[in-house]
């Protein structure tokens, strides 16, 4: 079945962010110095791979019924979601604020709460702010956030998003440089084409 433009672009997108993941992912016998290394401190081997995986959001198996999940929204943000079922390359996922949504599992991510890791929060008076985590209560599933100003706030752990990591900022640099310069020389090219015009009146 041939595919659309809208799926296409979809495809295309999809394969970019794969693209870019796999600029990120450690080499096997990188995987396997860290390894080594947590062993001689003592850590476990296991502990030390999912550790991995949440730091650098790489799934490894996927994930069981139950299991908490970062999951893509119509809304294309992923917010916190529970794993409701399995089937084949599918999963049905119920988010927290109570929607269920059936997921490709390219579109799952995996969902822990570290302190310094980042997550989007909706921060009163304000909008979505991306806010560093400082804490998370099992108990009341809280997290502790910092808005990177000074503030910390309490919000439900199915109130937040994960943050998506932007493009760097010597590149968004570089575009309004471009752009900058575009427009200057449009500018001078304006000018010059003005001055011959009127010059031969």
């Amino acid at each position: 079945m041939p595919l659309n433009q809208e799926q296409v672009r979809d495809v295309l997108v999809r394969a970019e962010e794969i693209r870019q993941q796999r600029m990120f992912l450690p080499s096997e016998r990188e995987i396997e110095d860290v390894l080594r290394a947590a062993e001689e401190a003592g850590l476990d081997r296991e502990a030390v791979l999912q550790a991995m995986r949440e730091r650098l959001s790489v799934l490894g198996e996927p994930p069981k019924t139950g299991e908490r999940v970062f999951a893509k929204s119509s809304d294309g943000q992923y917010y916190v979601a529970t794993v409701t079922e399995v089937k084949d390359a599918a999963l049905r996922v119920r988010f927290g604020q109570g929607g269920e949504h059936l997921v490709s599992t390219a579109e799952i991510r995996p969902c822990s709460f570290l302190p310094g890791q980042r997550v989007v929060c909706p921060w009163p008076d304000w909008g979505w702010w991306t806010c560093k985590v400082l804490s998370y209560n099992a108990e009341h599933d809280t997290l502790r956030v910092s808005d990177g100003w000074g503030d910390e706030h309490v919000f439900q752990v199915a109130e937040v998003r994960m943050a998506i990591e932007r493009e760097p900022l010597f590149a968004k640099t570089r575009m309004w440089v471009y752009t900058g310069a575009a427009l200057i020389s449009g500018g001078a090219i304006g000018s010059i084409i003005t001055w011959l015009v009127t010059r031969g009146r």
